[in-house]
């Protein structure tokens, strides 16, 4: 299995964002994903979407 993966997203005229798994020990990997939004209107108005990511194999 692969020991850290990364990568990109983008949303057309709305949002980019990316994101890096890692493997913390056998059997968890833990990540992070952030999306910020393209266009500052009284919908989409925030600081963007901050996630977190356990993966567990058992």
């Amino acid at each position: 299995m692969i020991g850290s993966r990364s990568g990109t997203a983008y949303r057309f005229d709305e949002s980019v964002g990316g994101f890096f798994i890692f493997k913390a020990t056998k059997g968890i990997h833990l990540g992070y994903a952030y999306e910020a939004v393209l266009e500052n209107t009284i919908a989409y108005s925030n600081n963007g979407s901050h996630e977190i990511l356990m993966k567990l194999h058992l």
